[in-house]
């Protein structure tokens, strides 16, 4: 299929998806409210002059760095999205699809619903059925009388990162098919 023609479906159905997962459209206000102001998320194209083989290279950091959103929902979080999609294309024809996700609107596990609906709406934009979500308002947890805290701005620390790295040969994969 044509790259321009995936950007297309991936970024109409990452659109359609945030308009369920609302907060994740939005932005920060004072660093601690969602402002749900319809802003979007940042959908970002890559082309990488090399073969998908070589960043499963586990030495190969350059490439690897390349293909996942770095730092960009947490370097400013006022004005920044808070998803990042990122869309890397290989010379080889490959392509890897990446996502960030603040923790401010969502943790892993929403994280995951999201990609997975993001993944369904890409694969079929005319679904009928769309996941229900449940969003914990201020009626349950009400905000501080006095107005927000105040508290410093989301800043950075790759040092503070932790990242994990998995690859499966493609023959253990087969395995698992089974059972």
């Amino acid at each position: 299929m044509d790259p321009t023609k995936i950007s297309n479906i991936l970024e109409n159905s990452l659109s359609q998806t945030l308009s369920l997962y609302y907060p994740y459209a939005g932005r920060l206000k004072d660093n601690t409210i969602v402002d749900r102001n319809d802003a979007g998320a940042e959908f970002v194209q890559v082309q990488i002059n090399s073969p998908i083989s070589e960043s499963l290279q586990w030495h190969n950091n350059a490439i690897e760095e390349m293909i996942f959103p770095q730092g960009l929902p947490w370097s400013n979080c006022t004005n920044r999205a808070l998803v990042v999609a990122q869309i890397s294309y290989f010379n080889c024809g490959g392509i890897v699809v990446s996502m960030c996700i603040s923790h401010k609107v969502g943790d892993g596990h929403s994280g995951y619903n999201f990609f997975m609906d993001w993944a369904i709406t890409s694969r079929e934009p005319n679904l009928s059925t769309k996941p229900c979500l449940y969003y914990v308002e201020k009626s349950i947890f009400p905000p501080p009388p006095n107005g927000p805290f105040l508290s410093p701005l989301c800043t950075s620390n790759k040092d503070e990162s932790i990242h994990r790295r998995y690859t499966f040969l493609a023959k253990n994969l087969m395995n698992l098919r089974p059972q």
